[in-house]
């Protein structure tokens, strides 16, 4: 089993939440200098801040290997889901016309 190598950036509480998430994933971005697939990033923020902090779509942030780490207000650690659920629904198929001849 191989060990993964995780580098945060972790972020305390703000009343600018927005901005300091940018600076975060700034931050983080300049400290990405590995493409070793066994070492992974990741934001650690105040629940507070997760809003913000997903403003960046799981898309990008599973592109990246950006992980969110969310901090509550009793200390405790939760890791948010990096993947979504997509419903695919089929297309309508469009009415047969009808000739009457």
């Amino acid at each position: 089993m191989r060990c993964v190598r995780l580098i945060c950036e972790a972020k305390g509480r703000t009343s600018e939440k927005g901005i300091d998430a940018d600076i975060a994933y700034g931050q983080m971005l300049r400290r990405m200098t590995s493409q070793e697939p066994h070492i992974r990033y990741a934001l650690v923020v105040p629940s507070s801040s997760v809003k913000v902090v997903e403003r960046a779509t799981t898309h990008v942030r599973r592109l990246l290997r950006i992980d969110v780490y969310a901090v509550t207000d009793e200390d405790t650690v939760r890791q948010l889901p990096t993947w979504t659920v997509l419903i695919c629904i089929p297309p309508r198929r469009p009415a047969r016309r009808r000739s009457w001849r």
